[in-house]
């Protein structure tokens, strides 16, 4: 990663390149394999997601986490000295990452809902002027629009009265 892309360093002159290493347990960093202490953390941490994912229930899989690994001999010492730190800490931490999370998929759904709302007025309004070009009539593109659509025989006349245009000497 070069940070001096980024907006976070502006003032220098010098180049600044930063390894980002993977220290995801499973993830196969060498750096895990000669750290023993960031090898047991990345492993509880990896805990800590598979029990939440398992029982959906985050003060639990926290808790469930550190007892296995106090068990397994993983961060034993610190676990047991400041496993209700750690847990508060976790709590929050993973809570605010549960709801930025929350907000993203709300986001995605928000932005497919509104492509799809998008596309389906596209639609009608094609379908409209293809009625127009045959020369239907409105009561008969209304009807077309309303079974396409499925869409209420109201409704279709409100998307007839946005989309149809009155062509003159026709």
């Amino acid at each position: 990663m070069d940070l001096s892309d980024s907006d976070v360093v502006r003032c220098c002159a010098r180049g600044l390149f930063v390894k980002v290493i993977n220290v995801n347990y499973k993830q196969g960093a060498e750096i895990l394999e000669r750290c023993k202490v960031l090898n047991e953390y990345s492993r509880f941490i990896y805990l800590v997601r598979k029990n939440w994912e398992k029982t959906n229930d985050l003060e639990a899989a926290i808790k469930q986490s550190i007892d296995t690994c106090i068990e397994e001999g993983v961060l034993r010492d610190f676990l047991k000295k400041n496993g209700g730190d750690v847990m508060s800490f976790l709590y929050d931490e993973l809570s605010r990452e549960e709801c930025e999370t929350i907000r993203e998929q709300d986001g995605y759904q928000k932005g497919l809902s509104e492509g799809f709302d998008k596309g389906i007025e596209q639609g009608i309004a094609a379908l409209t002027e293809l009625c127009q070009d045959m020369e239907l009539s409105r009561a008969e593109t209304k009807a077309r629009i309303a079974q396409k659509f499925s869409l209420s025989e109201e409704k279709a006349e409100n998307y007839i009265q946005q989309y149809w245009t009155e062509h003159p000497g026709k």
